[in-house]
């Protein structure tokens, strides 16, 4: 959406008319597309509707519905950020949210300011202030940010605050109202044990009992996510029943039985996980079409 002057001096921080008619566009467009990503348009996908209202967004950025958003053009989100639901983001002005950045529910980021002269309130003349949010910060649930406020990276605000005044710095724990330093965080050390990235245990779901010329695929899928550092090979045992490729496509190729070896290997760990699925191949040919099967990792 290309936008006009007044919408630029809005973004941008300059004095501009609340009853403008271009910025009375831009908002009642915006308020339309919150309705539609909110509660669904079955004529458009949701991805579409995100990056037309966004000022950039992708579909690495969770948006836990429902979301309000002023103008959504002066939103910017960094690869991975994700805002949790029933956040208001009054983006008159610019808002940037870093990469991987976590905005808990119920936060406001306010960049709006009114005069503090009652008497120029009453004219209806307001300015905006900018609002950026480094990469891999985290912002608690029902924080609210005010239009000036500069964070830098990995930023944590505890849950309730009122942020009034810029950690441009980074790596630190802020909470209150106003919100005030606690103290750094600790960028060395993880909160999280090493054995909760370790897999323990390998299980699987394939068809099994196949005939000649038949193709499955064991998908090679981790559970949980965050399991670090690994990587899978896959093995057959008898070339003359089966043909394994190296991303796990088995084809049945003749009668007989034979193994598939499963291994997978976390060199954190110094650890080697295996499985051997057997197979059975029969000499008729499939029907139907082969429904791909499913295997995972668990800890």
């Amino acid at each position: 959406m290309k936008e006009s002057g007044a919408v630029r001096t809005m973004e941008n921080g300059g004095w501009y008319d609340i009853a403008d008619p271009d910025i009375n566009d831009l908002m009642q467009t915006a308020s339309k597309l919150n309705y539609q990503l909110n509660y669904g348009d079955a004529t458009r996908d949701a991805l579409e509707i995100k990056q037309q209202l966004f000022g950039k967004a992708d579909k690495s950025n969770m948006i836990f519905l429902p979301i309000k958003v002023a103008t959504g053009q002066h939103t910017y989100l960094g690869r991975g950020a994700m805002i949790n639901y029933d956040c208001d983001l009054m983006d008159q002005g610019r808002i940037e949210i870093g990469e991987r950045t976590l905005i808990g529910p119920h936060c406001q980021l306010i960049t709006i300011y009114h005069p503090l002269h009652a008497g120029s309130r009453s004219l209806g003349k307001v300015k905006t202030r900018p609002i950026k949010i480094g990469a891999d910060c985290w912002i608690g649930a029902g924080v609210t940010i005010m239009g000036g406020v500069e964070l830098g990276n990995k930023t944590i605000v505890g849950a309730g605050a009122v942020v009034t005044k810029s950690f441009p710095d980074g790596s630190v724990i802020i909470g209150g109202n106003p919100a005030q330093y606690i103290r750094n965080t600790d960028d060395q050390h993880s909160d999280i044990p090493e054995d909760a990235f370790k897999a323990s245990e390998i299980r699987y779901d394939v068809k099994q009992r196949l005939n000649i010329g038949e193709r499955v695929q064991v998908a090679a899928m981790t559970l949980p996510p965050n399991t670090r550092g690994g990587h899978w090979g896959f093995q057959g045992t008898n070339d003359a029943v089966i043909s394994v490729s190296r991303d796990g496509s088995v084809t049945a190729t003749g009668v007989g039985t034979a193994q598939v070896r499963l291994t997978f290997v976390q060199p954190n760990f110094e650890q080697v996980l295996t499985e051997a699925i057997d197979f059975t191949v029969s000499a008729s040919r499939p029907t139907t079409s082969v429904a791909h099967p499913s295997w995972r990792l668990v800890d």
